[in-house]
């Protein structure tokens, strides 16, 4: 697998490696979608640079033989933005003044922060800039949208990852089963 960054921002540079493949004695190297080559093409190694506007773009990677034969392509995609967020864990059904809940979302590789809203009537008490949210749910809190994004490295903010969050009733036990 190709060891190196995901997220990258326009006009940088990167390293990427792979692990040496047994009996191969050159490897090539190439980029595509603004993703360029600088430096160790036929080595394990190189660094590459990102071209003024990159968006995303590929690397990818080949093992050779001194006779020429050259092994399959291994790519890597890489982009300046985190991409769709994973999916919100915590408890959306809620009660009026509740404190202490907990929301998440998994890590998104190149995030370097997060921004929640929450709704009407929910106080956010820690982890604002985070994966991880915790609130205070207020007396008249009814039902609203709890939502997040994450911004990359390069100040991209991906789409908002959000959830309805609700003050609900459980619903109504079962039939009553007894014996006489």
């Amino acid at each position: 697998a190709v060891s190196g960054a995901a997220v990258a921002c326009e006009s940088t540079t990167g390293a990427y490696s792979i692990p040496p493949v047994g009996g191969a004695q050159t490897y090539t190297w190439t980029g595509t979608g603004g993703v360029n080559v600088l430096t160790g093409n036929g080595t394990t190694g190189v660094t590459v640079g990102f071209d003024p506007g990159f968006t995303q773009g590929t690397l990818c990677v080949s093992a050779g033989l001194s006779c020429g034969f050259n092994s399959v392509q291994r790519c890597f995609t890489i982009k300046n933005s985190t991409g769709i967020l994973g999916a919100m864990s915590g408890p959306f059904a809620l009660c009026p003044g509740q404190s202490n809940q907990v929301f998440s979302v998994p890590s998104a590789n190149g995030a370097a922060s997060y921004q929640w809203t929450v709704p009407n009537n929910v106080t956010i008490i820690s982890g604002q800039g985070t994966p991880s949210l915790t609130v205070d749910v207020g007396t008249n809190f009814n039902v609203g949208q709890l939502c997040v994004t994450a911004t990359s490295n390069c100040g991209e903010v991906s789409p908002s990852r959000c959830k309805t969050l609700a003050s609900v009733s459980p619903p109504t036990p079962g039939n009553i089963v007894g014996s006489l």
